[in-house]
């Protein structure tokens, strides 16, 4: 068939229930690219589309569909709103909020919550029954309720869970502080309008020629001092001592001359906030200082390092999410975790290689995978470790050409690897 590599990748991606909007989604590719590929795909007898069902009253639908999805299920219907619900829940809800369960609840309430739960959505509750598309809900549910009792029951498990759920709202909170628009300034008062007073055109000053105007103006910018190049500015040691007070007293030297009085205020709470530790107040902080349009540079220096610190605790925050996620065996968290690191740190190699691999594992995009994968390799094009995951991503994808020529790659790079060998031979064997 006259395919194209975007023909192919669309048509493995179809399958009897995804739609249009899905395959672009699963795909990565445009809408339009996605139209297009399909109209071809149906020209050349490829794929079908169902004729559409004719128009009928809205109600009409919804109680059919609700028919055909719960027809001959033996369970109540508000035990199958419960189902629907907590399962709809999964993936987002803690182990707690699962559970059901305060953070501060101890080992007792832990499996009394999950004993409860159990006696509920235990699919084995209900064993000869027709349960239809609620056991596997309920399957599902139950599998969640045990990991949560599993963590939740071992104190040093729960301890890394806990630290785990701490940085995940971190970096949702830093997140939420650089996303929001900070507020306006307040407007500068005006002057109190003057007396309605006849002015007398013999007392008017006289006007100003043009020289005369640019030397007031100067004289102005400059608070009387004379023009010309600005004094040199003392140095200025850190504070020894461990005064609270100090780290406010010593930031401010350093921005004492600042015109600029609102910005530098809030440069200040931002320095103050990161010593803390707390980025998100930090950022909040930093977004007000620049909403004043600071025009000094040793400001605007000291702002843009500011954020940049910030940053790189968002980052460890990633960097610590994804971890924990890929050791829960959470692959498409960790997917996620690592792509927003590896867009956070672009010079990182390792972060867009695991980003590919968990992606991968997650059944995810395999043309993002891809690009993470390549992305790491031109950061070091001498890691045999980062072909080797392209080469896997080439072999999900069905391109053997494209993934034997990685795994050669690898092959220089590391050749006493046997694991590389012996996917040349898997390799070798399919094409």
């Amino acid at each position: 068939m006259p395919l194209t590599p975007v023909d192919g990748f669309v048509l493995s991606r179809v399958n009897d229930h995804a739609t249009e909007a899905e395959i672009s989604l699963a795909t990565g590719l445009d809408a339009s690219a996605v139209e297009g590929s399909l109209d071809k795909l149906e020209f050349l007898g490829l794929v079908s589309f169902p004729v559409p069902p004719a128009p009928s009253e809205p109600n009409v639908v919804t109680a059919a569909a609700a028919t055909t999805v719960d027809a001959g299920v033996e369970l109540e219907p508000e035990l199958r709103d419960k189902i629907s619900a907590l399962h709809a829940r999964l993936g987002r809800a803690d182990h707690y909020a699962l559970l059901g369960i305060p953070r501060s609840a101890d080992k007792k309430s832990i499996k009394r919550a999950y004993y409860e739960m159990a006696t509920i959505y235990h699919p084995d509750r209900f064993f000869r029954k027709r349960l239809g598309v609620y056991k596997a809900m309920m399957e599902a549910i139950f599998a969640a309720m045990t990991q949560a009792q599993d963590v939740l029951g071992s104190k040093t498990e729960r301890a890394e869970y806990d630290a785990y759920l701490q940085d995940r709202a971190q970096a949702e909170e830093i997140e939420e502080s650089a996303n929001a628009r900070p507020p306006p300034p307040p407007p500068v008062a005006s002057a109190p309008p003057r007396a309605s007073l006849p002015v007398s055109v013999v007392n008017a000053p006289a006007p100003l020629d043009a020289k005369a105007r640019r030397d007031a103006l100067a004289r102005k910018l400059l608070g009387g001092r004379p023009s010309g190049a600005p004094p040199p500015r003392a140095s200025i040691a850190p504070p020894a001592s461990k005064d609270p007070d100090a780290l406010r007293r010593h930031f401010e030297s350093r921005l004492g001359d600042t015109r600029d009085k609102p910005a530098r205020q809030h440069a200040v709470e931002a320095e103050e906030a990161l010593t803390k530790g707390d980025a998100a107040a930090t950022i909040t902080a930093y977004k007000l200082a620049m909403s004043f349009s600071p025009v000094d540079a040793s400001l605007l220096a000291t702002l843009e390092d500011i954020k940049k610190r910030a940053e790189s605790v968002l980052a460890e925050s990633y960097r610590r999410q994804a971890i924990y996620e890929e050791k829960s065996a959470d692959w498409i968290s960790a997917a996620k975790s690592w792509a927003r690191l590896a867009k956070a740190e672009v010079d990182d190699a390792e972060a867009h290689d695991r980003a590919a691999k968990a992606t991968v594992k997650a059944n995810g995009n395999l043309h993002v995978a891809g690009n993470l994968a390549q992305r790491a390799i031109l950061l070091e094009p001498k890691n045999a470790e980062y072909r080797v995951t392209l080469a896997n991503i080439y072999i999900a994808a069905g391109l053997l050409r494209n993934a034997k020529r990685e795994i050669e790659a690898a092959q220089q790079l590391s050749p006493q690897d046997a694991t590389i060998a012996a996917l040349m031979k898997r390799v070798s064997a399919a094409g």
